[in-house]
């Protein structure tokens, strides 16, 4: 359910493992390190021999990524939050004329590879929260969208296009679920809507707040405050795999609201 959270110690991506490339981008043209061409999502592209990692067997070989991404503050975020995915692997993650984020993951197979290409989004999700209306409620703006376990809702129109949360975190207190980061502006706007639930105001009558991604409800509890402070936690019926894998999506969906491109690829030793 949904509940009044006091300061949380969110889970912070903190910390670049350090390496240095001799393929360091020019200032000018912004040109990424690597010398493949727009990632076509295969892993499969060529990359400089300079890149690969220290031979295991025949069958082994180095993956590169590459993030091009806003500014420093987004970089560091992006290392960090790559480290963290590939924390299984030995990788080497650097950052690069402040734009340019790699990683170099030593010694794996090119299926291994290609099931790493497959945990980077290409894509920027949409988290939002939106009041959950009456079935019957007809209103400029309601949609229907369906719950994680196929229940369909009728929400209300989005009253806010800002950005409410921030990272989000698992928890498993009374189930799995998610603990969001509400920094300042989001927490205004979070709770703008959530005092309306609270009251059951015409423009949310029933009460309820669903929250939002890539068009699905992830869950439409009950608001039971008015006002909410540091963070917002959200419980459901989650399975650990399903809300670990949810987690890493949004977050990296934070983080590639920043990012220019991506770009993979796979030499073999």
């Amino acid at each position: 359910m949904l509940r009044r959270a006091s300061a949380l110690a969110i889970a912070a991506l903190l910390g670049i493992v350090g390496c240095t490339s001799d393929d360091s981008p020019d200032p000018e043209d912004r040109t990424p390190p690597t010398a493949d061409t727009a990632d076509d999502s295969s892993g499969n592209d060529t990359v400089p021999d300079e890149a690969a990692g220290s031979t295991v067997d025949d069958d082994s070989g180095s993956f590169r990524i590459v993030l091009e991404v806003s500014d420093q503050d987004t970089a560091g975020d992006a290392a960090a939050g790559l480290d963290q995915l590939l924390d299984d692997y030995d990788t080497q993650v650097s950052v690069q004329d402040d734009v340019f984020v790699e990683a170099i993951v030593n010694d794996v197979t090119e299926a291994e590879a290609d099931a790493i290409d497959l945990l980077i989004p290409r894509s920027v999700g949409s988290l939002t929260v939106r009041p959950v209306l009456n079935p019957s409620d007809s209103v400029e703006g309601a949609e229907l969208l369906t719950t994680n376990d196929g229940v369909a809702l009728n929400v209300g129109p989005a009253q806010t296009t800002e950005p409410i949360f921030g990272q989000a975190t698992v928890t498993n207190e009374f189930g799995f679920g998610l603990d969001f980061e509400l920094p300042e502006a989001g927490a205004v706007a979070f709770n703008a809507i959530a005092e309306q639930c609270f009251e059951m105001t015409p423009t949310c009558p029933t009460g309820q707040l669903a929250i939002i991604f890539d068009g699905e409800i992830l869950t439409a509890p009950e608001v039971r405050a008015a006002n909410f402070a540091d963070s917002v936690s959200v419980t459901g019926r989650f399975e650990e795999e399903e809300v670990v894998q949810l987690a890493q999506t949004i977050n990296w969906s934070l983080l590639l609201s920043g990012t220019a491109s991506v770009r993979t690829s796979y030499e073999t030793n």
